[in-house]
Formats: C-alpha cells, sequence, structure tokens
C-alpha cells in the first residue's frame, strides 16, 4: 500500500472512531454532568494520538533521510546516446515524488520528444547512494 493510502486509512478510522463516541456521548441522558464531557473529549483525543502514532510508526525511518534516496522507477526513461542505451531519470519526475539533494555532477540535457529536458544519468546517482525502487 502506498503511503497516501495508509494516511487515508488512518484518518477515516480515526473519524469514524470519533463519530461513534461523540454518538455514544449524544445518547447520554440530558442529566449527564461535565465530568461525563470530559470523559468523551479525553476519548477522542486519546484515539486521535493513538491514530497520528500509527500514521508516524508506517512512515520510513532513517538517520540521513536515507528512504529519501530512492529513485521512483516512473521517473526512470531509457535514451540511447551515442549508440548505447542509457537509464535516466527525469528530473522534473524526481521532483514531483519528493527526490531533493541530487548531485549537481550527475545532471545532463536530454532531448525527448522533441524538448530539452533535464535529467539524471543513473550510474551517477547509484555511485552516490541512490538506489532504484
Amino acid at each position: 500500500m502506498s503511503p497516501l493510502t495508509r494516511r487515508l486509512i488512518a484518518t477515516i478510522s480515526a473519524v469514524a472512531a470519533a463519530l461513534a463516541l461523540m454518538t455514544a456521548a449524544a445518547a447520554v441522558p440530558a442529566r449527564a454532568d461535565d465530568k461525563d464531557l470530559a470523559k468523551a473529549l479525553a476519548a477522542i483525543a486519546a484515539i486521535a494520538l493513538i491514530a497520528k502514532a500509527i500514521d508516524d510508526h508506517k512512515k520510513p525511518k532513517g538517520h540521513n533521510g536515507s528512504w529519501r534516496r530512492r529513485l521512483p522507477a516512473a521517473c526512470a526513461v531509457d535514451l540511447r546516446s551515442r549508440g548505447d542505451w542509457q537509464r535516466v531519470y527525469l528530473a522534473a519526475c524526481l521532483d514531483r515524488f519528493g527526490v531533493r539533494r541530487l548531485p549537481e555532477t550527475c545532471e545532463d540535457t536530454a532531448r525527448l520528444r522533441g524538448r530539452h529536458v533535464r535529467v539524471y544519468g543513473e550510474r551517477c546517482l547509484l555511485r552516490a547512494g541512490f538506489r532504484p525502487e
């Protein structure tokens, strides 16, 4: 599952639990005092904290953001250059996927569908510590 799907599921679960608690709190007789309301609010807050902890736990870990050093397969393009096929990664695509701090030495331009685009060579990125998905 993608991180976006996991986050969506966690959010929907937290909202459903909060609505269930609010419905239960609304069903309490009119003579309920402030303590019952405080308990219901505390339960909602606890569920929200649990949902956030679950969401945070599923995020990739790493001291130096190593999970950001993965090269999305969707950004890879095979180009023919000087009679050889080379795999490159499109700079605009990498930017959309949040891949940052790419080495300038790996940057190049290529002609793709009649346009000049910025690309990064796969071999150079591998030497710089990036890994393909």
